[in-house]
């Protein structure tokens, strides 16, 4: 059986190759567990036109017309870890793929330190979902070369491409990652060129590859709640919030109790910032809220609070969502508040959004729920006619830069906080009108 080490050389890694070629010669001398061959493949990318990816596939393709059974890849400026080849020997007929612990190498104190808080071990695609890719996965990694040939790297990305493979490899293949390290990645000697990215742009990507693909494969959590369950298809696992919900967990778990305390059954709910729906299903289900209408700026997170809606089973006459960034409307200041006095400049010329007033007409509720951060105060004004005709509860996050103006606002419209819970940046006020 052959294994081939695939090593991309960009920009700048031309003399770093030598010495991770070094490194795979001690691991050969060390050991060749399970294999009968080991050859390194070298891809020329020192002008960086091809980059990465292609170079990666290209390498892959190569490898298979020499007949090669197995792979691994490790960038030039890294090092392969010498008993690398030995401590995969026992998984490779149960596994397409295996990775290893993350280690650093720092070369000038000649050492190798373990990257704190990493994932380790890995046996299923959950836990690479739900932590930070950081900690999870790196690129040094053993697979079978028709499992890689059949998963090619996406060429269109200067970075992110990493994950991007990952995510699919785990959803389809027998993947692991071990408590050992297989390489060692040598920090500060990324490539130069073109095609390069820093580490901010990778953040970026990334979070954009987890969209996707929790777009494209319907990712659902389901949220033990009382003596029910909640269903959420989540839109990104990185995002904090859904962070929790994949895990089995609520956010503001003590404020959705005290909120749910206050709410009569077959309640009118009027909820602006839906997200993607997490909040208005515990209202529904749980408050057993009779007609709910939730709002949410981001279209893309609208499709997602609708979809939640229906999977749980939630008619669309009375659970309704909307993709709509709700405000103050326009022209529509507070009567006691004028341009030079408690209302400021940005109050003016800010997005104002779409006033509930407008969006729905003569009615009423019996919680209003504001959760869209800095247009808190545009949102009220935008709903005077509403609030007047019902004097909901009102659960509303201020910024904390405006937590005075939404105090003076509960004061004059003769509200009462029941309860405040803080934030680091936020504070959430349950407020109820004076008897």
């Amino acid at each position: 059986m052959k294994c081939c080490v695939i090593m991309p050389v960009g920009p700048g890694h031309q003399e770093l190759a030598g010495r991770a070629k070094d490194s795979v010669a001690r691991a050969v001398a060390n050991g060749l567990g399970a294999f009968d061959e080991v050859q390194v493949l070298e891809m020329d990318d020192s002008q960086g036109t091809l980059g990465r990816s292609h170079a990666r596939n290209l390498a892959v393709r190569e490898a298979g017309e020499r007949g090669i059974q197995w792979l691994f890849f490790l960038d030039a400026d890294d090092l392969m870890c010498p008993g690398a080849f030995v401590d995969v020997a026992p998984l490779l007929d149960s596994h397409d793929a295996i990775w290893g612990a993350i280690y650093v190498a720092d070369l000038q104190a000649g050492q190798a330190l373990r990257r704190e808080g990493q994932v380790s071990p890995i046996d299923n695609l959950e836990q690479v979902l739900l932590n930070d890719p950081y900690l999870t996965l790196q690129m040094g990694h053993f697979v079978r070369q028709e499992v890689a040939a059949a998963t090619p790297f996406d060429t269109e990305m200067d970075t992110g491409e990493d994950f991007d493979y990952y995510l699919r490899l785990w959803k389809e293949r027998r993947c692991v990652k071990i408590d050992t390290p297989l390489f060692l990645n040598v920090r500060g000697q990324h490539s130069s060129g073109p095609r390069s990215a820093h580490g901010g742009d990778w953040r970026q990507a990334i979070n954009r590859v987890f969209s996707a693909f929790c777009r494209d494969n319907d990712v659902v959590a389901s949220i033990p709640c009382g003596e029910t369950s909640l269903a959420l298809r989540l839109s990104n696992t990185l995002d904090p919030l859904q962070a929790l919900h994949a895990s089995e967990r609520l956010h503001d778990q003590a404020e959705l109790e005290e909120v749910l305390r206050h709410l009569p059954a077959g309640a009118r709910v009027v909820d602006v910032g839906g997200h993607i729906g997490s909040y208005a299903l515990v209202l529904a289900l749980i408050g057993q809220a009779a007609r709910l209408d939730s709002f949410e700026a981001d279209a893309e997170l609208a499709q997602y609070l609708d979809y939640n809606l229906r999977l749980n089973g939630l008619d669309a006459e009375h659970f309704r969502a909307h993709a709509v960034a709700v405000g103050a409307g326009r022209h529509n200041p507070d009567e006691n508040e004028a341009l030079f006095g408690r209302m400021e400049l940005k109050d003016y010329i800010q997005p104002a959004g779409t006033a509930l007033d407008s969006l729905l007409p003569g009615e009423h509720c019996e919680l209003l729920r504001i959760d869209r951060r800095g247009y808190e105060l545009a949102v009220l004004r935008g709903a005077r006619q509403l609030i007047a005709s019902g004097r909901p509860l009102i659960l509303v996050r201020a910024l904390n830069e405006n937590r005075p103006a939404l105090l003076d606002w509960a004061q004059r419209n003769a509200y009462r906080v029941v309860r405040s819970f803080e934030y680091n940046l936020s504070t959430n006020y349950l407020l109820a009108a004076e008897a």
